[in-house]
C-alpha cells in the first residue's frame, strides 16, 4: 500500500502509523556477517554487482572483497563500475566487469540478484539508479543493498559529544534508513521485503567497548537492536512479487 491511498498528507498520523506497521512486518533479526549473507543470496544465481572496485584496487587483494566472493558462488556474475583503469586491470584478471553509469544507462539483461554493497550513499541521483535496477531485475529476483546506518550508536554519540562537526566518508552524499528506502523503492516499482542490521561495531574506545559489550542485555531490556549495527542490509522485490 502506498501512503497516498490513506491521505494526501504524508505526515498524517494514519500514514505514519501505516508506514511503521509496514516496516515492522519486514524487519528481521541481525545478521552476523554482511559479505557471507550476500554470498548466500547470490549462490547459484545470475548476479549483477554494482560498484565493484570499492575506491581502489587495494580492496581486490582482500579475501573479503565482495565481488570476488560473489563470483566464487554465483552461476554468473557481472560487475559494474565507472573507473577506467581499474576496470581494465580487473578484466585482464578475468572478471566480467563493464563500464556503465547506471544513473544514466542500463544493461539489456536481467539478473536474479542485483547487489549494491555500500554504494547508494555515494550516488547523487538515486531515482534513475532505482529505475534502471528495477528494469534489470528478473521477475522473482531480489535487489539487495547495504548502506551505513544513520541511527548507529557511534554516529549518535559522536554527534552529541564531539567538539567538532561529525564527519563520515567525504564521498558520501546521503544517509538512508528503512522508511526513506521504502519510499524510494515504491516510486520505482520495488517493495522493501526485508531489512536487517549487521552485527558488530568499530568502536576503539574503552567506553565504546563497554557499551557494545552490554548490547545483548540492552536489547533484552527493549533497546532497538539496530542501534548496534553500523550497516543495514535491505532487500527489494518487484511490488507484484512480494511474498
Amino acid at each position: 500500500m502506498q501512503w497516498r491511498e490513506i491521505s494526501a498528507d504524508p505526515n498524517h498520523p494514519a500514514v505514519l502509523t501505516a508506514r511503521r506497521e509496514q516496516l515492522g512486518r519486514v524487519k528481521a533479526p541481525p545478521i552476523a556477517n554482511r559479505v557471507d549473507y550476500l554470498c548466500e543470496l547470490a549462490r547459484g544465481k545470475r548476479v549483477l554487482d554494482i560498484g565493484v572496485i570499492e575506491h581502489s584496487l587495494d580492496a581486490t587483494n582482500s579475501g573479503q572483497w565482495l565481488h570476488g566472493r560473489l563470483c566464487a558462488v554465483a552461476e554468473s556474475c557481472v560487475g559494474i563500475d565507472i573507473l577506467d583503469e581499474e576496470i581494465r586491470v580487473l578484466v585482464q584478471r578475468g572478471y566480467d566487469i563493464r563500464k556503465v553509469d547506471l544513473t544514466e544507462d542500463v544493461l539489456d539483461e536481467t539478473f536474479d540478484v542485483i547487489v549494491m554493497g555500500e554504494l547508494i550513499e555515494h550516488v547523487g541521483a538515486p531515482g534513475p539508479l532505482f529505475q534502471h535496477v528495477a528494469s534489470m531485475l528478473a521477475k522473482s529476483g531480489v535487489v539487495v543493498l547495504t548502506t551505513p546506518n544513520p541511527w548507529y550508536a557511534n554516529v549518535l554519540v559522536k554527534n552529541v559529544f564531539a567538539a567538532s562537526p561529525f564527519t563520515d566518508s567525504a564521498d558520501h552524499v546521503a544517509w538512508y534508513d528503512a522508511s526513506t528506502l521504502w519510499e524510494l523503492g515504491q516510486r520505482y516499482g520495488l517493495e522493501l521485503s526485508r531489512y536487517a542490521g549487521v552485527k558488530g561495531h568499530s568502536s576503539q574506545s574503552h567506553l565504546g567497548r563497554v557499551f557494545f559489550g552490554l548490547a545483548p542485555l540492552l536489547v533484552t531490556l527493549g533497546t532497538n537492536p539496530l542501534l548496534f549495527s553500523k550497516s543495514i542490509v535491505y532487500e527489494f522485490r518487484h511490488v507484484s512479487e512480494k511474498e
